[in-house]
């Protein structure tokens, strides 16, 4: 196999690789390999980039000492979970664009997420070693029922506000984002077969990641913007449930009656800012980013890691 490391050596990556591999497992039947094979190309395009996810089980298993190569249908397998995930998601949130994904329907995005999901196992099976490729399967369909349940919660407004709101809503985030991030890490360095304490504290890496992620990503989306009229705004991004977690009564009226009229008054969308800002919801955030940062150099340090440059990098910041 002629690609690249993850280090950078070479001059083609390993994600090119993983996924032209990923393409020819496909076989040609009612157009769905074309079908397939257009989802992998835009997700290669939105989501592969040098700091993606989708290099974490490459990573993972360097640190452990496992020439990446090997890791080829282990980053396949969590590759098809991450673009399904994300298929769904954008579908579930009203966020999907046939753009995005090659002028694919949404029908035709579910139906392909829903055999990503399924093509898991046949892709595992790949692996030479057969007890590591069971134990990730098992790995894998107890991550994807979690992130299912997490989605219902999130979906049905399980979050809500009040007392209690905080902690569901890092319930959420861990059953979603944590468990996938975790997932990749696991996965990877399971390639390497290190000893039990060693692939926990890689899966509490990629949990706290994930969580960590998950808080970048509602602090820009809320105020990345100037204008948050064009945000598809909700009740269940950390700004909003800390504020109305820490709102008198008379408080979290207004912020529900700006939650409704933000996105089409921009007066209104200003407010709601300067409201949440005023009870200290950006603090709240910042400070969750820098903890969460901190644990997640914490866990690495406990996972004796190789080369762990590659993975500290990973760790966001705002």
């Amino acid at each position: 196999m002629a690609a690249a490391g993850p280090s950078g050596q070479g001059d083609s990556s390993l994600i090119d690789t993983t996924f032209k591999w990923l393409a020819g497992q496909f076989e040609e039947d009612y157009g769905w390999r074309a079908a397939a094979c257009t989802v992998l190309r835009c997700a290669h395009q939105r989501v592969c980039r040098q700091a993606s996810p989708a290099w974490l089980p490459f990573y993972c298993a360097e640190a452990v000492g496992c020439h990446p190569a090997r890791v080829v249908p282990v980053a396949a397998a969590w590759l098809l979970g991450y673009i399904a995930a994300r298929l769904l998601d954008e579908v579930e949130d009203r966020d999907f664009t046939q753009e995005n994904w090659g002028g694919l329907s949404q029908a035709e995005a579910i139906n392909i997420a829903s055999a990503f999901l399924v093509t898991i196992p046949f892709v595992l099976d790949r692996l030479q070693d057969a007890r590591i490729s069971a134990d990730l399967k098992a790995d894998f369909q107890q991550a994807a029922l979690e992130i299912a349940l997490g989605q219902h919660a999130d979906l049905s407004g399980w979050i809500g506000n009040g007392d209690g709101a905080i902690e569901r809503y890092w319930q959420v985030a861990r059953a979603k984002s944590g468990v996938l991030f975790a997932l990749a890490c696991r996965a990877g360095a399971r390639s390497g077969n290190p000893p039990a304490e060693i692939l926990n504290a890689y899966a509490d890496f990629g949990q706290t990641l994930g969580l960590l992620v998950q808080v970048c990503d509602d602090y820009r989306d809320f105020y990345g913007s100037s204008d948050l009229c064009t945000l598809q705004t909700g009740r269940e991004v950390l700004p909003v449930v800390y504020g109305c977690s820490v709102a008198g009564p008379e408080e979290q009226v207004r912020i529900e009656h700006l939650l409704n009229q933000a996105q089409t008054d921009k007066y209104a969308a200003y407010q709601l800012r300067q409201l949440l800002d005023d009870l200290g919801a950006r603090h709240y955030l910042l400070l969750q980013v820098e903890l969460l940062g901190q644990q997640a150099e914490e866990f690495l340090q406990r996972t004796g890691a190789v080369a762990p440059e590659q993975l500290l990098k990973m760790i966001p910041r705002i």
